[in-house]
Formats: structure tokens, C-alpha cells, sequence
């Protein structure tokens, strides 16, 4: 829908002489679609599409992630705030986390949502995350993508936290963690230093 039916069949068989397909599974093809559009000549005025590539593969891997089962909230809310804050969560094996400096949310829902509004020009974070299945992607707060990549790399949450509001002051934590505990992407906790 980006750049037209005509001009993807014609951008498509490019890449498919390029990047002839590695696997017979439909959902391995294209994995290369985001570093084949970044010096593509005919769409460098759209830098944002790599981008778009990025988030739709996100969906995709998401989509065919192996299932979990997101831990309990009376699990999380049994614990003292110290031992919370001073544990690393597991996170779903479906999760995925897209930092952007376009806003490719807003592109991506411009382009699939029915009256969604027209993307502001700003860098984007965003989140997928898997409720009953279905891959959804997130826009994240400002910090929520700082405080997101820390816990994917094992940071413990007020590591996490610490990191969020280096980066944005007003980084609430509340919203975020709630929307990670109701789609079940908290897995569970490993409680003390992650070295």
C-alpha cells in the first residue's frame, strides 16, 4: 500500500533475483526485505519503509513465536516492592521490540486502521506483544523503548526503571507494566543481581 501494487511486483521480483528463498516455510521468506530496501535507489525518498519492513517481520515472528503462559498478577503482587524491583522478568518468547526513528506505528497504522490519524513526524518505539495469540503492536511512551531494551537484555526492573527516566524524566512505569502483565508477556522472575 506504501508504494503501490505496480511498483512492489516490480520491487518484489528485484528482491526475489536477489534474495531467492533459503527455506520452503513461507514465514522464513523476506527476512532480508529491511537491509534490501535501505540503499535501494527508487524508494530512498522513503526512508521510513526498512522501518515498516522491520515491524511487519516483528508481527510475523511474533505471530509464529512458541507459546507461553504469562505469569499470575497476584504472583508479581505478592511480592515486596524490593524483591520486584530487584528481580529481572522473564519475558515471553513472542515479544518483540522495534526502535524507530520514524514514526513508523503511526505509518503502519495510517496504512491498515480505517480512520487512524495521519503520523506525526517523530522516531517511534514500539512493542509487539501476543494477547490470545494475535500479534499486536504497541506505541510506546517515551522511555518505554530504553526501559524495554534494558529488560530484554536481562537488566533487573529498577535497572530498567533507572535507565527509563535517564532518558525521559516522566517515564511512568505503572501503564507499561500493566500492559505487559495483561497480555501475559511477563513469563516470570529471577530474583537477585543478573550479573
Amino acid at each position: 500500500k506504501l508504494i503501490g501494487d505496480a511498483n512492489f511486483r516490480v520491487l518484489a521480483g528485484i528482491y526475489l533475483r536477489k534474495h531467492p528463498p533459503a527455506s520452503a516455510l513461507m514465514m522464513r521468506y523476506g527476512q532480508e526485505m529491511p537491509g534490501f530496501l535501505e540503499p535501494f535507489e527508487p524508494v530512498q525518498t522513503l526512508g521510513y519503509l526498512p522501518d515498516v519492513a522491520r515491524l511487519e517481520l516483528a508481527l510475523r515472528a511474533s505471530y509464529h513465536a512458541a507459546d507461553s503462559c504469562g505469569v499470575a498478577p497476584e504472583t508479581l503482587q505478592a511480592l515486596p516492592p524490593d524483591r520486584l524491583m530487584g528481580s529481572a522478568l522473564r519475558l515471553a518468547p513472542s515479544l518483540r521490540l522495534l526502535r524507530s526513528d520514524w514514526p513508523v506505528h503511526g505509518i503502519w497504522r495510517f496504512n491498515t486502521a480505517p480512520d487512524a490519524p495521519k503520523p506525526e513526524p517523530r522516531a517511534e518505539d514500539v512493542l509487539i506483544l501476543r494477547p490470545d495469540y494475535d500479534p499486536a503492536p504497541v506505541l510506546l511512551p517515551s522511555g518505554g523503548g530504553t526501559f524495554m531494551a534494558r529488560l530484554l537484555a536481562h537488566a533487573t526492573l529498577a535497572e530498567a526503571h533507572d535507565a527509563a527516566l535517564d532518558a525521559a524524566p516522566g517515564f511512568d512505569l505503572a501503564p507499561l507494566l500493566g500492559q505487559l502483565i495483561t497480555a501475559g508477556a511477563i513469563t516470570g522472575l529471577t530474583e537477585g543481581p543478573t550479573g
